[in-house]
């Protein structure tokens, strides 16, 4: 009997990175926008306004064109690096791809970072 390891074709989803509460608001990635209506399904941030709990804002961090003949699960693109940069009052983050990307809190606008 064979003690070799097999793994099957299909990809194991990242996991949820953990949302970032700060000035009572919570940010967190958006694992499946198509599901919510929101035209792709990765490359998307919720904004939660905790104190009004009104509807969540969905910020485009970045498109998510997704690859022909790819299951909808081999080719999502997820943050693998979602943190709160106080200081300066952005979020940074990064996909899978190693773009990186910058929120800032105070004007909401998205900027891509160089590599």
């Amino acid at each position: 009997m064979s003690s070799e390891i097999t793994s099957s074709a299909s990809r194991v989803g990242m996991p949820a990175l953990p949302p970032i509460t700060f000035e009572g608001k919570r940010y967190q990635q958006i694992m499946n926008g198509e599901r919510e209506g929101l035209g792709q399904r990765t490359g998307l941030m919720s904004v939660l306004d905790l104190a009004s709990g009104a509807e969540p804002k969905v910020v485009k961090i970045y498109d998510y064109p997704r690859e022909a003949g790819l299951e909808a699960d081999a080719g999502d693109v997820f943050f693998k690096v979602f943190e709160l940069d106080a200081g300066r009052r952005v979020l940074q983050i990064e996909n899978e791809r190693r773009q990186r990307f910058a929120y800032g809190i105070d004007d909401g606008i998205v900027r891509e970072l160089a590599p």
